[in-house]
């Protein structure tokens, strides 16, 4: 069984631990519920499991840059949550996504986006449910 590797992709840095956890978690618990009909061995990253603001565990923020951007790289898909749309991480994760055809999924509840973000997104959702169902049955089934 082939491996489906998907990236969370989402503001961290000047988000409360909850703001940047809650969402992926839901993803991860939505997915993870449902892999048994999937015809895909699922990989979910999650950054906060890593690299995140609560214990420092990094010697710089190049480490971190490159240990995100090599699994961006290196996904089938990417699910990203407008949350903080001035997030300078977030939007070199989708640059890069953009450049190697990796398809994003996004969703943006309220948040007023820059035209360049909006027109790297393959499909948009208002809320995690809608676009989760769109993964499972567009590129999981």
């Amino acid at each position: 069984m082939k491996n489906f590797k998907i990236y969370l992709a989402g503001g961290m840095g000047s988000l409360s631990w909850e703001a940047q956890t809650i969402w992926r978690e839901l993803v991860e618990d939505m997915l993870n519920s449902k892999s048994d009909s999937f015809k895909f061995k699922l990989e979910i990253i999650n950054p906060t499991s890593f690299y995140n603001f609560k214990a420092k565990r990094h010697d710089s923020e190049l480490e971190i840059m490159k240990y995100d951007l090599r699994h961006v790289k290196s996904s089938d898909l990417i699910f990203v949550n407008y949350n903080d749309p001035k997030s300078i991480g977030t939007a070199s994760e989708l640059a890069v996504a953009y450049d190697r055809d990796i398809p994003i999924i996004g969703i943006n509840i309220g948040e007023e986006l820059h035209p360049w973000l909006v027109a790297v997104v393959d499909k948009m959702f208002n809320e995690v449910e809608s676009a989760v169902k769109y993964i499972m049955d567009f590129y999981l089934r």
